[in-house]
């Protein structure tokens, strides 16, 4: 697309914010806001949630992406065009509305995850090929950056029915092989390849490793942290990385700083915090750590810093209930001094850091209020479905969707979820550093 430098208005209703000031002239970095549009595996990644927002589900790779970050971009759910179940065909039929949606809240990139529907409904490969390159043309003809994740392998040892086979089998990874190559050819658009760290090389039926899909064609929690590992280093190509640091004794909501930080105590000072049964240790003053499913105790401490402090929770026995959730933290009721009403929108910052960590299926911070609950990286399996979380030591920023207060609104809460795996022994150390409960500021 040729643009006029000296009459860029023309072209301004089509044109993202960032691509109209780079047409301008000025230096320009993309507004930090993505979009994600796809299939189920996009769809899935955000869980409906009451007040008409969304939670973000602990087999998200956005949401990982986010925790990866520390909160350098946003993916809000209201960004997901994923629709379960749709063909590249379904998915490009509504591209111009999501390319809209995204270029109207002022993204500055995209993400694609799709066409494993087309093997199944049989859609030619030159059809997929095809209906790609257009959805990727309207997203970077908007001036957003486009970011394909490559297909993923298909079916395992236990989901054998999932397998692909033949032609559509070969079209499969060749759809894989053509997406990768798109990055080397055409400006502003990317891939990520999940095959090189999710799939069986040594499968001839295309199958995943064991546990990095939860039923043979979705990602697990796994898999999805795989993948925004992958992201992360894309993103922080397209986007410069923000230290941010998430909580200040200054910086305190209030008349005067109406979008400070929400919460009461969030640099866990003081001991006078509550602690359920089989919980010892020091409790910050205004927390609560919660009580813990029988057979298993939680050692409570705070960890004091040069101006900061981390709440670390170690969690050891043998549950007595497998997949069992409980409110691991919380801080039951805050409100700034100025006030919280109706019609006021809240996302929370959450530090998490965790040891390798055996047993466990998820940590989830969330924020509610009289009728409203944003979850992030929430884990809605059990023993059926089990959403292993990723090995080794990890560390980032869990981010919750916005949450616009309803109801009667008198107050917000904040707190994290922690969900223990079977009924075997557990190990989990993590550790929380100081939360930010942020109201959303109109753009400056």
């Amino acid at each position: 697309m040729t643009i006029d430098i000296k009459n860029p208005g023309a072209k301004a209703a089509s044109l993202s914010a960032g691509l109209l000031k780079a047409s301008q002239g000025k230096f320009f970095q993309p507004a930090r806001i993505v979009a994600v549009i796809g299939d189920s595996r996009a769809d899935l990644s955000w869980l409906a949630a009451n007040g008409g927002g969304r939670s973000t589900y602990c087999v998200s790779p956005f949401a990982w992406l986010e925790f990866l970050t520390g909160g350098t971009v946003t993916i809000p759910g209201a960004l997901n065009f994923g629709v379960a179940g749709e063909t590249t065909t379904q998915i490009l039929a509504r591209t111009d509305t999501a390319v809209a949606a995204a270029v109207a809240a002022g993204a500055g990139a995209a993400i694609g995850f799709m066409s494993t529907n087309d093997r199944t409904s049989g859609l030619s490969l030159a059809t997929t090929k095809a209906n790609a390159t257009a959805i990727e043309a309207k997203f970077t003809d908007a001036g957003l950056a486009f970011i394909w994740v490559a297909e993923t392998p298909r079916g395992d040892a236990a989901h054998t029915g999932l397998r692909l086979t033949g032609t559509q089998l070969a079209n499969h990874v060749e759809i894989r092989r053509w997406l990768i190559e798109r990055a080397y050819y055409y400006q502003n658009v990317y891939t990520v390849d999940p095959w090189a760290v999710i799939a069986d090389r040594a499968s001839t039926t295309g199958d995943a490793i064991a546990n990095y899909l939860y039923d043979g064609l979705h990602i697990g929690s796994r898999g999805a942290f795989a993948i925004a590992v992958q992201l992360k280093a894309i993103i922080d190509r397209i986007f410069t990385p923000i230290a941010r640091s998430f909580a200040s004794a200054a910086d305190i909501g209030s008349a005067s700083n109406p979008y400070g930080n929400a919460m009461s105590n969030a640099q866990f000072a003081g001991s006078g915090g509550t602690a359920g049964s089989n919980v010892t240790g020091t409790v910050p003053t205004s927390w609560t750590v919660g009580t813990p499913v029988a057979g298993l105790s939680v050692v409570s401490s705070i960890i004091a810093g040069t101006g900061s402090a981390k709440l670390q929770l170690a969690i050891t026995g043998t549950p007595s209930i497998a997949y069992s959730k409980w409110d691991a933290l919380k801080q039951a009721v805050f409100a700034p001094t100025n006030g919280i009403a109706a019609g006021q929108t809240y996302r929370g910052f959450f530090p998490v850091e965790w040891d390798d960590p055996t047993g466990l299926n998820h940590i989830s911070p969330y924020i509610k209020d009289d009728s409203n609950v944003r979850r992030a990286l929430y884990n809605n399996g059990g023993a059926s479905d089990p959403f292993l979380w990723p090995t080794g030591a990890q560390s980032g920023v869990i981010v919750t969707d916005p949450l616009t207060m309803g109801g009667a609104a008198t107050f917000l809460e904040a707190g994290v979820h922690i969900q223990v795996g079977p009924a075997s022994a557990a190990t989990i150390t993590v550790r929380f550093g100081e939360p930010m409960i942020a109201r959303v500021a109109p753009a400056p």
